[in-house]
């Protein structure tokens, strides 16, 4: 597995030793919202991340340099650890902390917004896109996208041809799209934009859910 994901000014190198490249950073958030945690390190060997969350048990099917947390609820808050281990038994561990925001301080953001330069918020991208899938017709189809950064809304979007103009798909506001029974009218193109605590807006490229025989 690479434990890198794809993030702007990183290169692995081929030292045995695990190194943190980046670690997890702590996370604020409001209630329904999404906070994801990103890590990579580097070192020859290195194996599958392993998650934790705050009462310490292992996260099921979450192996990947990324933990997307959504919806934020009460729960969820804590302090998460993530584990990863090389082919020689070495093994780095990191812990990063999602607590509660308040929503009153998002209007805060919104005045941040205007008086600080872009280049001054916090991080936000996208670190895996939407990927287009080819489906029989009845089957079940799922997009989804990963976004580093305090995400408050996703909305996705349909669309007819590259030309037109997108039509927002009603109740899907999840990093995740799911159409349990895939028919004709879902065979087009989709996008989504998420929105984050500064109001920053992205927008992820258009994929494609194709039918196959």
């Amino acid at each position: 597995m690479n434990c890198i994901p794809h993030l702007h000014g990183y290169s692995p190198n081929t030292s045995v030793q695990l190194v943190w490249v980046r670690k997890p950073e702590n996370q604020s958030n409001v209630t329904g919202g999404t906070s994801t945690f990103v890590v990579a390190a580097t070192g020859r060997g290195c194996g599958r991340f392993t998650w934790y969350d705050p009462s310490g048990q292992e996260i099921a099917q979450e192996y990947n340099p990324y933990l997307v947390i959504h919806p934020v609820t009460k729960a969820s808050l804590g302090v998460y650890s993530v584990r990863v281990r090389n082919n020689y038994g070495e093994e780095i561990t990191a812990k990063a902390e999602l607590c509660k925001e308040k929503r009153v301080i998002q209007h805060k953001y919104k005045l941040a917004e205007r008086e600080k330069p872009y280049r001054d918020l916090p991080r936000f991208s996208i670190i895996c896109q939407p990927v287009s899938v080819n489906v029989v017709l009845g089957q079940r189809a799922e997009l989804s996208v990963v976004v580093d950064g305090e995400v408050v809304k996703f909305q996705w979007y349909t669309q007819d041809d590259c030309k037109s103009f997108g039509r927002i798909i009603q109740g899907q506001t999840h990093p995740k799209l799911v159409i349990d029974e895939v028919n004709e009218l879902n065979c087009t193109l989709f996008y989504v934009e998420v929105v984050d605590v500064f109001g920053q807006k992205l927008q992820s490229c258009l994929v494609e859910i194709k039918s196959v025989n």
